[in-house]
């Protein structure tokens, strides 16, 4: 006999993912590496996903399920209004179910699941909460193919292999990710229309449930501003944008590690970054780090002149290395 769980009873029986919201009865997937978790023993299980579709460049949605520590994943394309995807299953099962693109190309809620067995309750968290701010390099673009050119496409993103997903579980970590392909603290991408990161944060945090307070924020923006940054004038305007940013995140999350890395992709804000960090440490006390994320030659160059996962792979091991040495003294080996 089947069984079928909608939204809100599914939301307080699964494990959450990174931000996740619950919407007209519906679990929003809106943000990179957003996800639930189910503890499943059963036969199958299916999922009925729902998408608005306002936009050509579908989302993405990444399965993972667990049997006899064995990973099976699954990759399925959201490009209609309702997907229904089913899984068969053996015995006890950890399903986990992420969207690896990010929030502006399609928004995708799970409105229900129908299940043959039994969900056992899920254990709650009492993991320590990083927060991240970021563009592209956040969100995973361009890891899924290696070329110079291309014409964007969601097919080519992937949060899973991006460093704040891996650094995450490096850490034992929850997560929040913040990020937009394209955006900058002073001057966003031409082709990117939704303003800059702070009105940006601003407004998406306005909107969403009180967030737990994050132990570590990890900031990577600035790779956008680059392009645009030409006169003296220029750079003080991007300095004066970057100090307003890391002031609001300080005044929301006063305890909080802030952690501002910059990199892999070429970019020339780094000592404009890397002097207000030491400004904020003298001046006002802060807890506040400045990394630079290194790209080695031979791990090669994604979509768009973007990190690889091998490159991704080995910033979050940079990260961590640093996290480990410099901020943290109960980091489990």
């Amino acid at each position: 006999m089947n069984n079928t769980l909608y939204g809100e009873q599914l939301y307080l029986v699964s494990d959450h993912y990174g931000i996740t919201t619950l919407r007209d009865d519906i679990i929003w997937l809106d943000y990179s590496c957003s996800g639930i978790g189910l503890n499943y023993s059963g036969t199958r299980i299916t999922f009925e996903f729902v998408s608005t579709i306002a936009s050509a460049d579908y989302a993405w949605i990444e399965i993972h399920l667990y049997a006899d520590d064995i990973l099976k994943r699954s990759v399925h394309l959201i490009d209609r209004e309702k997907t229904t995807v089913s899984l068969e299953t053996s015995g006890v099962t950890w399903i986990a179910v992420f969207k690896r693109t990010e929030k502006k190309y399609n928004p995708v809620g799970i409105s229900c699941i129908e299940y043959n067995g039994q969900l056992l309750p899920c254990q709650p968290s009492n993991r320590k909460r990083i927060l991240f701010i970021g563009d592209s390099i956040s969100c995973g673009y361009g890891v899924e193919r290696f070329s110079l050119l291309h014409r964007f496409s969601t097919k080519f993103e992937n949060g899973l292999k991006a460093y704040p997903f891996l650094l995450s579980r490096m850490l034992n970590f929850d997560y929040d990710i913040i990020a937009y392909s394209g955006i900058g603290v002073w001057r966003s991408h031409k082709n990117f229309t939704y303003g800059v990161i702070l009105s940006k944060y601003k407004e998406e945090t306005a909107h969403l449930p009180v967030m737990t307070p994050p132990h570590l924020i990890i900031v990577n923006i600035g790779t956008n501003d680059s392009g645009r940054i030409r006169t003296a004038e220029d750079k003080y305007a991007f300095e004066n944008a970057y100090r307003q940013l890391i002031s609001c995140l300080h005044r929301q999350h006063p305890g909080a590690t802030i952690l501002c890395a910059i990199g892999p992709m070429k970019c020339v804000v780094k000592d404009h970054i890397k002097k207000i960090c030491l400004e904020y440490a003298r001046n006002d006390g802060l807890d506040i780090h400045f990394v630079k994320l290194t790209r080695r030659l031979w791990d090669g160059i994604g979509i768009g002149k973007h990190p690889t996962s091998v490159t991704q792979r080995a910033n979050a091991r940079q990260l961590y290395r640093y996290y480990k040495k410099n901020c943290a003294e109960d980091v489990e080996e």
